[in-house]
């Protein structure tokens, strides 16, 4: 008890003492002491790209490593403009951080499609049998130490330090429990100049070592350099070509197939979630589909 006692009263000090940090194109956020500021504007951009090509709006998400909840912000926003039923639920090993993140949602009126979890260590702390249709790891990615700055700043060592790649071994060893069949995870992963030679292809062997494979990526570099922070589209090894979208299944050959009979037979709307789907990718040519078909 006075361990719990001791824990609450660190994290009101935390927050009382944080300091505001704003986001282009956000808004400020609260940060206790501890927490990361958030990433450059432009992985945030690069999210809101990729959030809009995988969410419908009714999928579960999970944050994973969600520091001041600035990527729970965005893909709940994501959510609301598509007005629909789904929900981000984001946790850190630091409780500070979820502290923050829980605090955020409630800044941005976006309790409805966002909520903080407890503090877990990876999935730890996430009940057995949840399942989720993405997740979005923000996870430590510096194989280095900076004691100088831990001394100042102890939790910042959760938040920046992988050594051996031994957290993300361990995250891609144990997400495929925690993803609904074919869906995707999006991982955010750095690469500093001296190392990146070396670490971009043990990065990408760890993925598929551990039964995913790659199906898109896009990176945040400067200079020619292949140094920077990149964003992977990840799934499953043999389901990288297969979306799920929010509804249940994949969109297959066999359900466009249904879908064309449907549409045929006049009784398109007995498939709704593949029709949105293929809305959204068709455009101003959806009519004429519908027409050729």
């Amino acid at each position: 008890e006075k361990e719990s006692l001791s824990a609450l009263y660190s994290a009101i000090y935390a927050v009382l003492v944080a300091r505001q940090f704003k986001v282009k194109g956000l808004g400020r956020l609260c940060l206790p002491a501890g927490i990361l500021t958030p990433h450059s504007s432009r992985i945030n951009v690069l999210l809101r790209t990729k959030l809009e090509a995988l969410l419908s709006g009714s999928e579960q998400v999970l944050d994973m490593g969600c520091g001041s909840g600035i990527l729970t912000l965005i893909t709940a926003q994501q959510m609301q403009a598509l007005a629909g039923t789904g929900s981000v639920s984001a946790t850190d090993i630091n409780p500070n951080c979820c502290i923050a993140t829980e605090i955020n949602i409630a800044r941005y009126g976006l309790a409805e499609h966002a909520r903080a979890l407890a503090a877990s260590d990876l999935f730890g702390n996430i009940p057995a049998g949840s399942q989720f249709d993405l997740i979005i790891a923000n996870l430590p990615w510096f194989d280095m130490q900076m004691e100088d700055i831990y001394t100042e700043h102890p939790d910042l060592k959760l938040a920046l330090v992988d050594t051996d790649f031994r957290i993300l071994t361990r995250f891609l060893n144990e997400a495929a429990a925690y993803l609904r069949p074919g869906c995707p995870v999006l991982l955010i992963y750095g690469y500093k100049a001296s190392t990146v030679e070396t670490a971009k292809p043990q990065v990408e062997r760890i993925i598929a070592d551990n039964g995913f494979e790659i199906a898109d990526v896009s990176a945040i570099t400067k200079d020619n350099s292949p140094a920077g922070v990149y964003l992977y589209e990840i799934r499953a090894a043999g389901t990288a070509g297969s979306e799920t979208y929010g509804f249940e299944g994949s969109l297959t050959a066999e359900n466009v197939q249904g879908l064309v009979r449907a549409v045929r037979e006049g009784r398109s709307e007995e498939r709704p979630a593949e029709l949105a789907l293929i809305n959204r990718y068709l455009g101003d040519n959806f009519e004429w589909f519908q027409k050729a078909l």
